[in-house]
């Protein structure tokens, strides 16, 4: 079995290679919508508008400062002469001097080019245009590429710098929280060993996958983490039961055995749980959510497979040496168990009280929920120093605020209603142009930035103005496609929350023998999600709103761990309700025995996650603190206080469902057989 494991991390090692070349940043254009439309239609009916649209700034000095003679158009041409795919090259904007410069300072126009390639791969070409560009460039006429595609590849640049960041700074402590948690430097190695061959499997499976699928560059975060948290919650699982079982006296191999059909039944339950669950991020239809749902599914498969077969071989292979280098303080300190001995004991002595005071931390917790919104952050969402966004600041200084992302109009009503002249968020219109079939196209700056509410206020505001009017409008550009996301995200939320509700209730309710405990486990996940995005709120007062998939994601990434977690505490619990013990005395050895690895891998996760807030990207900074809020808030207050709190009190309703009785009855005469 490690041969096998060993032979599959080889050739995914090759295979994942190559992915992050197949990778690009797709998948925030809603198909079929007014903004999807718009931008056929210009493909289609209007002349030299074929293709991904794509910017030249040039900057004229000395001799060359004077543009508006056509020097830069002719200037880009010649440059983009020897680029292979460039269909049309034509000004996009009126030479204008700098503000603040004399009449000598240096002109800037924009020259819109396009090439046959789709976004995404124009976006893999943008350092052979750039490159382009700049070859063409003298010390009087200097060429810059700007575009969607530019700033997506911007974008996905520092989100990769950030995630390779992150993972150094998280591994040194991640390392610490291991050694205590596994109390021997050789069984700390074991979950990092295997959250490495994990990844570099989901990547080659990512890669034949990716060849015939289109797949986002956030496919690496989402697999990432989940490879990793898994690999770490399974591992630490296994290895802690079948210490368990070695301290009652069994064999090494009969501790395998046994840590197998019972730990090893639950990660299978857990696995298939988040696997399914995770899948309900299609229904949002949009391809980024896909991608990350395929990413995170494949990554949780191959964790399961890895803990169900590569860990016990390892193990039987190890043996005693799998203690190796013990920490013995820590190791007395864990057979003691004291901290948690007293917990179980006041929270089943107090169960109602324990509820009370933690939902109405979580509620307090969640109260600025309400206010909520949702944000798409482009360019302002890049480092402040960052060149895309410095290019991006020039353009609007020079010209308008919303001139680097100009909103498309395509309309068959060639009678323009004066409305749109007297908008308050228009700043210009210009490129009117006759195309076939009746459609006429025009191009509209905005008066405020591309990513910016105001924007994307504009962009409803005229469709309602065009709604008014006869013939056929459509809307289009890059502030009307994130109005379309964003109201396909928050349409589709409830419907992805309610299918992976549904789908966990209904796989836990038959794993687990019970309709109460999975309801509970529900409620308890929706309670750490509220509570974590109020917190998020409280902590970035002076953003626009969470980014657009971080609430989602979020739930999608808290639900499946937090299944995990549940699933781990509530199989302990009913085990010895199985052998017999009262309900409360079931709850007291089962939290005893599970607290302790629920605690330190949610403690392992939330250290990784947080090294991800250090990121420069404020959407990767907003997901990072939440995940680390969320999971130290689960593996805490809900999973060592609430639920066991629940179990007491709910008492044999827990198990209705089966007969904990004549069960537990048949389960110790299989084992005196046995």
């Amino acid at each position: 079995m490690v041969a096998v494991w060993a032979l599959a991390a080889t050739v995914g090692a090759v295979l994942a290679s190559g992915l992050l070349g197949q990778l690009a940043n797709r998948g925030f254009l809603v198909g079929g919508s007014e903004s999807d439309r718009a931008a056929q239609v210009l493909s289609r009916e209007i002349p030299g508008q074929r293709g991904t649209p794509l910017l030249a700034i040039v900057r004229g000095r000395g001799r060359d400062a004077n543009l508006v003679d056509g020097t830069a158009v002719r200037a880009v041409r010649r440059a983009l002469r020897p680029v292979r795919g460039v269909l049309s090259v034509e000004g996009g904007g009126a030479a204008q001097q700098s503000r603040g410069a004399d009449a000598s300072g240096p002109q800037l126009m924009l020259v819109v080019f396009h090439v046959a390639a789709e976004p995404a791969d124009a976006e893999r070409k943008v350092e052979y245009y750039r490159a382009a560009l700049a070859r063409a460039s003298t010390p009087t006429l200097t060429m810059r590429l700007f575009g969607s595609p530019v700033v997506t590849d911007g974008f996905a640049r520092v989100a990769r710098d950030d995630l390779q960041r992150s993972e150094r700074i998280a591994f040194p402590f991640t390392l610490v929280v291991l050694l205590v948690a596994f109390v021997s430097v050789v069984a700390a190695v074991l979950p990092l060993l295997s959250a490495a061959i994990v990844l570099v499997v989901t990547f080659a499976c990512l890669f034949l996958l990716g060849r015939d699928a289109g797949l986002s560059v956030f496919v690496t975060n989402t697999s990432s983490i989940l490879a990793l948290a898994l690999s770490i919650d399974f591992t630490l699982f296994l290895i802690t039961r079948m210490r368990e079982e070695l301290l009652e006296g069994r064999s090494f191999e009969r501790a395998i055995v046994r840590t197998m059909t019972t730990t090893g039944r639950a990660v299978a339950l857990s696995a298939l749980t988040i696997a399914i669950a995770l899948l309900a991020l299609l229904a949002v239809g949009i391809d980024l959510f896909s991608s990350m749902a395929i990413g995170a599914t494949i990554a949780t498969v191959v964790a399961a497979l890895a803990a169900l077969t590569l860990l016990p071989a390892l193990l039987r292979l190890l043996g005693p040496r799998v203690n190796w280098l013990k920490l013995d303080p820590v190791a007395r300190a864990v057979r003691r168990a004291t901290l948690w001995r007293r917990l179980a004991d006041f929270v089943t002595r107090r169960p109602a009280a324990c509820i009370v005071a933690g939902v109405a931390l979580l509620l307090i917790a969640a109260a600025p929920l309400p206010s909520l919104q949702l944000s798409l952050r482009t360019v302002s969402s890049l480092p402040r120093d960052h060149p895309v966004r410095r290019d991006a600041r020039t353009i609007s200084d020079t010209f308008f605020p919303g001139a680097p992302a100009p909103v498309q109009i395509v309309t068959t009503n060639h009678a323009i209603p004066p409305a749109l002249w007297r908008d308050r968020g228009i700043a210009q219109t210009t490129g009117e142009t006759n195309g076939r079939h009746g459609w006429f196209a025009l191009k509209v700056v905005l008066g405020s930035l591309p990513d910016a509410a105001a924007s994307r206020d504009t962009v409803a505001r005229l469709r309602t103005l065009f709604r008014e009017h006869p013939g056929t409008t459509y809307v289009g550009g890059p502030p009307a496609a994130a109005l379309d996301l964003l109201d396909r995200v928050e349409a589709r939320t409830p419907w992805v929350i309610a299918l992976t509700i549904a789908i966990g209730v209904l796989v836990l309710c038959a794993g687990l023998r019970s309709i109460v405990i999975p309801l509970k486990a529900v409620l308890g996940t929706l309670l750490t999600v509220a509570a974590t995005i109020g917190i998020e709120l409280r902590l970035f007062p002076g953003d626009s709103g969470l980014e657009f998939f971080v609430p989602l994601l979020l739930f999608a990434i808290v639900f499946g761990l937090s299944v995990d977690y549940e699933v781990f505490l509530l199989s302990r619990i009913r085990e010895a309700v199985l052998d017999g013990r009262s309900n409360a005395e079931a709850v007291r050895e089962g939290l005893v025995r599970s607290a302790r690895p629920i605690t330190l891998a949610g403690i392992a996760l939330a250290t990784v996650f947080a090294a991800l807030a250090t990121s420069d990207l404020v959407a990767f900074q907003q997901l990072g603190v939440g995940l680390a809020v969320a999971i130290l808030i689960d593996v805490t207050l809900v999973r060592c206080v609430l639920v066991p709190a629940g179990v007491v009190l709910l008492g044999r309703w827990n198990w209705w469902f089966f007969d904990a009785r004549s069960t537990a009855v048949g389960v110790r005469a299989r084992r005196s057989a046995a």
